[in-house]
């Protein structure tokens, strides 16, 4: 069991219980709560601020964060940046440019002119076999780095070097091919001892030993702005879910009830804002009526569960949740108006658990009082950005090369405000972070500021490439059998859907990430000599 984010975990030391040989064991009494939690205004709440002000806030507590985490490193000592080429890493770079020259002309005379550099260093990874390859080395060799069409959905590096060019940042760009994302696989997820759905935590595991092998202790990076402003296309469904009453109802920021209604039911009858690749039902079910309605949580659920066909039976029962009691509001149609038990089990339910994961006040909160944008804003801070973006691809990888990562959206000053922002103004539609690409505008590029999100994402796999060979080696009959929890009939049925030129791209993306779990399962089983699963040597969670 791990403490859950921004909670804290105080030890007494205990009395000696008992000796063994010459050591003696002492038992330390522990207890554990939060010390912060996630907050939002009432949905009907009107803001009296202007737009001027929001922007300035923003900016203001944001160059705060900034300097905040450059103030206690030495000058003298090289800072990183990684950089995407995204307005969020380019706007941590253009602000720690800024504060880092302010810092060298204001400071001691032996900083000024004592041969420490004003520049910062900026860290990107470049996929050498995606589209951008002649682009890479056409840059490399001294063109004028303008951003072309041939930057490809997976290597940002022409950007990236765009911006570090515009900030005066030393560039250090690291190029790995899928060969070498699939042979740093196992160590990566070694490091973050949790299941893994792509090259992305391998991507970031080499990156970072590539900033810690120049010398680097410490870089700033992005993580949180998707998070806090609303970055994420899936994140459109539940903005659209009720008015904004943030900006008044009558604000043209506020499309009337049936256009709201007709571009939700657009984006839910598709599967192009749906991670999985496939069609989420709207059908209304206990895990998103217990959260308000919302479909964040089962965007991210269809992203990361596994089908319960993959389970043995045994570990189905074992597996599952004993009930407990929650309300469910009256408009959900299902079990509404009072207060219901509900459970988890026989089987997985991800999407119940992600609902069930939150406390009881903030369920209520977003039941009753929080705009659904704000909800789904909640879940996801509470799932993937604690659990993979600041765990995974944070800390576990960065720490793994002894790199600390310092993120300055995730200032708590920071946080607070732009929780207490409009929904609108975080998402504008069209525009996915409206608040952030003015408030940060002075400090990126034009391209920058106009460029559409873009997550971070390594290449996928070719059915006969590195990455999907090592998936073949790796998910065998044996290997399956040895986790004990799995059946290897529905497994090798997924192997058959990556490889299968036949197979529906959807249906094959949605393999390989499934198989790339179960791969994770394996390796972490192994690195770590995990017993494997009886069903009659475990316990029903309680």
């Amino acid at each position: 069991m791990k403490l859950p984010p921004a909670h804290l975990l105080v030890l007494d030391y205990g009395i000696p219980m008992a000796s063994h040989g010459q050591g003696t064991c002492v038992v330390m009494p522990c207890v554990h709560g939060p010390y912060w939690s996630v907050a939002f205004p009432d949905k009907d709440q009107l803001d009296p601020r202007t737009e001027e002000e929001l922007v300035s806030g923003v900016r203001d507590r944001l160059i705060d964060s900034v300097r905040d985490r450059l103030c206690s490193v030495d000058p003298s000592v090289p800072v990183g940046v990684y950089l995407s080429g995204g307005i969020d890493s380019a706007a941590v770079l253009g602000m720690a440019t800024a504060l880092h020259k302010e810092k060298l002309s204001s400071g001691p005379e032996e900083l000024v002119g004592g041969g420490v550099s004003d520049q910062l260093h900026a860290f990107t990874i470049a996929f050498r076999e995606s589209p951008t390859a002649a682009v890479v080395a056409q840059t490399e060799d001294g063109d004028n780095g303008e951003i072309t069409e041939a930057e490809g959905l997976y290597d940002e590096s022409v950007s990236a070097r765009h911006c570090a060019r515009h900030c005066d940042a030393l560039y250090h760009q690291l190029n790995v091919s899928e060969a070498d994302l699939a042979g740093a696989f196992a160590d990566a997820v070694w490091h973050c001892e949790a299941p893994v759905l792509d090259l992305n935590v391998a991507g970031k595991f080499l990156l970072s030993r590539f900033a810690s092998r120049l010398g680097f202790k410490v870089v700033l990076t992005g993580e949180g702005a998707d998070e806090h402003f609303a970055g994420y296309h899936f994140f459109r469904a539940d903005y659209l879910r009720a008015v904004d009453g943030g900006v008044g109802s009558s604000s043209e920021l506020n499309c009337s009830a049936e256009l709201r209604a007709g571009w939700l039911a657009e984006l839910e009858s598709g599967s192009s804002w749906n991670w999985s690749g496939f069609p989420m039902s709207n059908e209304m079910c206990t895990g998103r009526a217990i959260l308000g309605g919302i479909s964040t949580h089962r965007q991210l659920a269809s992203l990361w569960g596994l089908k319960p066909d993959l389970f043995a039976a045994g570990a189905l029962q074992a597996g599952a949740v004993s009930e407990t009691t929650v309300q469910v509001p009256e408009t959900s149609g299902v079990l509404g108006g009072r207060k219901s038990r509900v459970g988890i089990g026989p089987g997985p339910d991800p999407c119940m658990m992600a609902a069930l994961g939150v406390p009881a006040a903030q369920r209520e909160q977003m039941q009753n009082r929080w705009h659904p944008l704000h909800s789904a804003l909640c879940i996801e801070q509470r799932t993937m950005l604690a659990n993979l973006l600041c765990c995974h691809l944070g800390d576990r990888t960065e720490m793994a090369h002894s790199l600390e990562g310092r993120p300055p959206f995730l200032c708590h000053r920071l946080t607070e405000y732009v929780n207490n922002v409009p929904p609108s103004y975080k998402l504008k539609l069209p525009t996915e972070k409206w608040l952030l690409r003015e408030a940060v505008r002075p400090f990126i590029t034009a391209d920058v500021y106009e460029r559409a999100k873009h997550p971070f994402c390594a290449p996928p796999s070719a059915p006969c490439g590195p990455f999907s060979t090592l998936i073949r080696e790796t998910v065998t009959a044996a290997a399956v059998a040895r986790l004990g929890w799995m059946q290897w009939e529905p497994v090798e049925h997924l192997l058959v859907e990556m490889v299968d030129p036949t197979t529906d791209p959807a249906i094959a993306a949605r393999a390989r990430k499934c198989l790339c779990i179960i791969m994770s399962y394996i390796v972490l089983s192994a690195r770590f000599n995990v017993v494997p699963f009886k069903a009659d040597s475990c316990y029903v969670l309680k």
